[in-house]
């Protein structure tokens, strides 16, 4: 069956149209990735919020001083994801989990049920907040937020899986600060991406 070819339902500027600093950010596209994101291409009609979200998913994402590692940032938006129900996060969030974890298998049970995946308690626990705070925030008290703060080593099997370096989060705690802020800021702009363009 033919697959939708549009991007989003609105009308996008033409990329010889677009200005030099989105020119530059599509060229490392092309040259990193092989392609060109849609959920960025959606936003080339507002230039302004383009530079917003590059720079928000650039600090959320990519930034090294982080409590949690670029895998386990990527295994909470898979999540989040599943549970939004958001196919083209599924695809694009859990193709990263694939290729950092080395897990060709990891992406698939996260995202359709996290909870068949053999992890470290440390990350049992992170996602099992991450699922909560998205599909049942109102039910989110200081039980759950005090889950987080738990040590993560002494009841865990193990706190990494191979080939992923360990990460302490800053501070000596457990994953709390960086959880929450992820899955709170990924929940919430999923749902104003969503509710503002059709993708």
């Amino acid at each position: 069956m033919p697959q939708p070819d549009h991007v989003v339902r609105v009308a996008l500027p033409d990329p010889s149209d677009w200005d030099d600093d989105l020119k530059a950010y599509f060229a490392k596209c092309d040259e990193k990735l092989g392609m060109r994101p849609n959920v960025l291409l959606a936003y080339t009609a507002r230039p302004d919020k383009f530079r917003a979200f590059t720079r928000f998913y650039n600090q959320l994402m990519l930034a090294e001083d982080s409590g949690l590692s670029k895998l386990e940032r990527e295994m909470i938006a898979v999540v989040v994801s599943s549970a939004n129900r958001c196919y083209y996060c599924l695809v694009a969030h859990g193709q990263a989990v694939r290729e950092l974890s080395g897990d060709p298998q990891l992406g698939e049970m996260l995202a359709f049920n996290y909870r068949v995946a053999e992890l470290s308690e440390r990350r049992r626990r992170m996602l099992d907040f991450a699922w909560k705070l998205t599909t049942a925030p109102h039910d989110v008290d200081g039980a759950d937020r005090e889950g987080l703060h738990q040590p993560h080593g002494a009841r865990a099997r193990h706190d990494a899986q191979p080939g992923i370096p360990r990460q302490k989060p800053r501070g000596g705690g457990g994953v709390k600060h960086w959880t929450v802020w992820c899955a709170l800021r990924y929940a919430s702009f999923r749902k104003i991406l969503r509710r503002r363009m059709k993708i």
